[in-house]
């Protein structure tokens, strides 16, 4: 035990006679440091070779120190001058207008207008003494990007500007001309631009009309992703925004409201839209014309089918059958192209708006095409003089009229005014008796002036004009059936079915024929038989059958079987059966007479057909619609005793 001890006692005296720095040296320690220091340096390098390469596949910007161009801004400014803007221009002035899209008297006023608008427009230096771009350099750039949908560096070779001075120059041009031009160049029509307007409506066939309006969609590109949904609407696909805009014959933009979603129509544009405003509020200037020898005192738009029927809208007529309505449908389709036409200009000058909006931001793409709705306003305001209207005095003078706006007593609007005037702008049987009275007008209009001996003036126009093209629609019989296939009112205009024996075969062919199409009650259908078009209808227990040959037009056959079974409808008062037709047989008979008249179609209008029957009876007589059953009928028996005894 003693032994061990002292052995161990031994060892420690052993250590204590060792010197640390005989075994780790400074300069092992030394040694040490720098290889770890080297190790430290490496990773730190490799790190940051990582983070650097990260960083370079997810953004295309570079780090470091940004790159600068010495562009010479004074040279540019000299180039541009010597080109468009000295006393003796290298390019002459049709080739400004070209590349500007306007002359230059007119883009000089804008350069003036936004020079004393913002100081970003004007000569300036930087903070090295260096010179600027000039406002020609600026405005230049603006409207270069405006005509031709540019990309913003497109034009640094030639203006020396870079693509971000190049973008924020235009977003200020298009501020600018807002600021300046917009109130007056972006506005409703005056008084007497209104009477101005006016006079054209009314030299077209149109009095009361003031320009027509359409919708029109710009592509957004770069829409966000969230917002895609409720921007984009079937029929286009992409994500796009609307402009609703009215014009008028020379052109010119009045009314422009740019930014609504483009999944909405054009009414719902239209219950967003501000165009009624002014008129609600009684600041907007009355108008008075004449028509058809009925006054009306609310102007009206031009406008296509989806538009609602109100007074301040007249429409086309779908699928027109006479001879009236196909005047009147081509006359009001071509003058309402104003717009379009309008729309295609704006497109044409400014191919920016033709291309997708590469903005981000909803207001800025509002602003720009704001901006050339006031251009093209200015141009074609600018280059008025150079359009020469003919002037023909002999013409009458027209009778519509522009009158300044209602006075208004106090700040506010009288709620009833504006409910008042509300009802006037949404009336509809205003709208459907303008309609009327402009294809009268516009008939009597368009209608040669009869020559000596040609026919009476009191003949109807209309037919004067058929027989003499030669080119009357006509049917072969009028049938009106039971649910067996029997006649209740039969009458034939073609000698095809020579005895009665072939007229009742035919009929029982037409019954079976039909019964098997499996048509709906009350909705008109057509079928082809035996070389013939058989437009038929089902009313309660009657069946209505119209039957032309295979040149016929079945819509003018369908208008013929409409008007017809209406008619029957208003003279039974919308008791259309069996029995009561058997009663009433006579006026069943009057009516077919008034429709065809020797297979020749006369009238298909089932209001019309009413009263001419019920204008045949005795006088003092009311129409068939404010008659009893048993009235009409003595009514019509009567008028059908006299056309026996002549």
């Amino acid at each position: 035990m003693s032994q061990s001890s002292s052995s161990s006692d031994d060892d420690f005296d052993a250590l204590d006679d060792i010197d640390p720095a005989e075994v780790y040296t400074l300069e092992d320690f030394m040694a040490e440091q720098e290889i770890l220091d080297k190790i430290g340096e490496d990773i730190g390098e490799s790190l940051k070779a990582k983070l650097c390469d990260q960083i370079l596949e997810t953004s295309h910007r570079r780090s470091g120190p940004r790159r600068f161009i010495p562009r010479n801004h004074g040279e540019a400014h000299e180039r541009l001058v010597a080109n468009y803007f000295s006393e003796k221009p290298l390019f002459h002035g049709e080739m400004f207008r070209r590349r500007f899209r306007m002359r230059r008297p007119l883009f000089e006023r804008i350069v003036s207008a936004l020079t004393d608008w913002s100081v970003e427009f004007t000569d300036r230096v930087d903070a090295t003494n260096r010179e600027g771009l000039s406002p020609l350099q600026k405005c230049t750039a603006a409207i270069r990007m405006l005509a031709y949908g540019t990309s913003a560096d497109q034009l640094d070779e030639v203006l020396m500007m870079g693509a971000s001075t190049a973008l924020k120059c235009l977003g200020l041009f298009a501020k600018g001309l807002i600021v300046k031009f917009g109130e007056e160049y972006l506005r409703p029509p005056t008084v007497n631009e209104l009477q101005s307007l006016l006079q054209v409506g009314e030299s077209r066939g149109f009095p009361g009309m003031i320009g027509s309006i359409d919708c029109m969609h710009w592509q957004w590109e770069n829409c966000p992703v969230a917002w895609r949904g409720q921007f984009t609407r079937g029929d286009h696909g992409v994500p796009t925004m609307i402009l609703e805009a009215v014009a008028s014959h020379d052109l010119r933009i009045w009314h422009a409201y740019f930014g609504v979603a483009g999944s909405n129509n054009d009414i719902n544009v239209l219950n967003q839209s501000p165009l009624f405003i002014s008129t609600l509020k009684g600041e907007a200037p009355r108008v008075q014309f004449n028509v058809n020898g009925r006054q009306y005192n609310t102007s009206y738009y031009l406008a296509d089918g989806i538009y609602p029927e109100w007074a301040t809208f007249v429409k086309t007529i779908p699928l027109p059958q006479s001879e009236k309505d196909k005047l009147f449908a081509k006359l009001q389709e071509g003058a309402r192209k104003d717009v379009e036409r309008a729309f295609g200009a704006l497109q044409a000058r400014f191919n920016i708006i033709r291309r997708p909006a590469r903005l981000w931001k909803q207001k800025s793409i509002g602003e720009i095409m704001t901006a050339c709705v006031i251009l093209h306003n200015m141009i074609i305001e600018d280059e008025r003089g150079m359009i020469h209207a003919p002037l023909d005095l002999n013409e009458n003078p027209g009778t519509s009229l522009a009158l300044p706006p209602e006075v208004i007593v106090g700040p506010h609007v009288a709620f009833t005014d504006y409910m008042r005037r509300s009802s006037t702008i949404r009336d509809r049987p205003t709208h459907v008796q303008l309609k009327k009275d402009l294809v009268d007008n516009i008939w009597e209009r368009n209608q040669p002036i009869p020559q000596a001996g040609h026919r009476a003036s009191g003949s109807p126009r209309s037919q004067i004009s058929l027989a003499e093209m030669g080119s009357c629609p006509s049917v072969k019989n009028i049938l009106v059936l039971d649910l067996e296939g029997k006649r209740v009112a039969v009458k034939y205009y073609s000698d095809e079915w020579p005895s009665a024996s072939s007229k009742l075969a035919f009929e029982k062919s037409v019954f079976v024929k039909t019964q098997k199409t499996g048509a709906k009650a009350e909705e008109a259908d057509v079928v082809m038989f035996d070389g013939y078009i058989v437009v038929y209808k089902f009313i309660e227990d009657l069946h209505f059958f119209v039957t032309g040959g295979e040149e016929e037009n079945e819509l003018i056959l369908a208008s013929v079987l409409q008007g017809f079974s209406d008619a029957v409808g208003i003279l039974l008062r919308n008791k259309v059966d069996k029995r009561t037709a058997l009663e009433n047989l006579d006026l069943i008979f009057l009516c077919i007479d008034e429709v065809v008249d020797g297979g020749i179609v006369l009238e298909t209008d089932a209001n019309v057909i009413a009263e001419k029957v019920s204008g045949h009876g005795l006088e003092g007589a009311g129409s068939y619609a404010e008659q009893s059953v048993t009235q009409a009928f003595a009514t019509a028996k009567q008028h059908f005793m006299r056309s026996l005894l002549n």
